[in-house]
């Protein structure tokens, strides 16, 4: 039938990192947000399609927020991302200072699925460091696991403080590279910490593919940005659904500590799953195809009405 035909689109998705950023603080490091812009469909003027978490006190940020977005096959869809360093509480990126900015179109991103570019700043033309972009095309996977980590005997290698551990998780990429694909908080004070439950579409955090490798990172947060690495260690989406036990007590890995110590050195701790699960998110449209039945009930309310009447008539 005559005008039946459907653009062909793509849901993708973008995670941004940077490096050597410009340092605009005195006394620390700068703290770094990715804004992203997309000009509308027939329009020359720029909006605002998503800003990442602000990450403190570093120059090479990994941004744990993703930017998901419809690729239009036939359309050229321009994106801007520009860098701040953030100063104050204020939503207006006028109050903070600008770092830089890299523009392009989605096509670009998409063809190339990884960029390293330069950033550009009219107003400083000396080195503004660098973004680097990754473009994934998202699975039509509707899976989304919640899962919790618990850890134990985590080594400190400070005399002066106590650990602050957080796990930062990478799915690993066609290339051999990995992808930050989730951040949890800091555990405070412990070297046997209970970290939040989190939940994640499984389409983020392995690509929807449940054998695909995850490496998993435990730090020791620093306020100065400096975070130590604690120890390192790789499972699966398949081998956490296997839920806690011997098979998914994992031990951390730290490559500088081995090399120092030789045969001596065992691992920095041991982390484990409490739990995990995998379920699947429907949507609205999911419902509707299933044969769910709307009824719809509309009310209107004269109070207002009824109380600008009734001061007409008293007057």
């Amino acid at each position: 039938m005559a005008g039946s035909a459907v653009a062909p689109t793509s849901l993708v998705e973008i995670t941004v990192s940077c490096r050597n950023l410009r340092d605009t603080d005195v006394f620390s490091k700068s703290d770094p947000i990715c804004v992203v812009f997309y000009q509308p469909f027939g329009s020359t003027q720029w909006a605002e399609l998503k800003r990442t978490e602000c990450i403190d006190n570093t120059l090479n940020p990994d941004f744990a927020t993703k930017i998901p977005i419809t690729y239009h096959f036939e359309e050229q869809q321009h994106l801007k991302f520009q860098f701040y360093d953030i100063d104050s509480n204020s939503p207006s990126l006028d109050n903070h200072d600008f770092l830089g900015e890299y523009e392009c179109t989605l096509a670009q991103l998409v063809s190339s699925r990884s960029v390293h570019k330069p950033l550009v700043n009219k107003d400083y033309y000396g080195d503004n460091g660098s973004v680097i972009i990754v473009t994934e095309e998202l699975s039509s996977c509707k899976e989304e696991m919640t899962v919790q980590f618990v850890g134990k005997h985590l080594e400190n290698k400070s005399w002066f403080s106590s650990l602050n551990p957080f796990l930062e998780f990478y799915k690993a990429n066609e290339d051999g590279t990995f992808t930050l694909v989730h951040r949890t908080e800091n555990a405070r004070s412990t070297q046997a910490p209970y970290w939040k439950p989190f939940a994640i579409p499984l389409r983020t955090f392995c690509s929807g593919d449940h054998d695909r490798n995850i490496k998993v990172n435990c730090r020791d947060f620093k306020a100065n940005g400096n975070h130590k690495l604690i120890g390192t260690f790789y499972t699966t989406v398949r081998k956490l659904l296997d839920g806690p036990g011997a098979s998914n007590n994992y031990w951390l890995i730290n490559e500088e500590r081995m090399r120092k110590k030789g045969n001596s050195y065992k691992n920095s701790g041991e982390i484990s799953v409490n739990t995990a699960q995998v379920q699947q998110v429907y949507s609205f449209l999911d419902y509707i195809k299933g044969g769910m039945e709307i009824n719809a009930f509309i009310g209107i309310d004269f109070t207002g009405r009824s109380h600008i009447l009734e001061k007409k008539y008293k007057s």
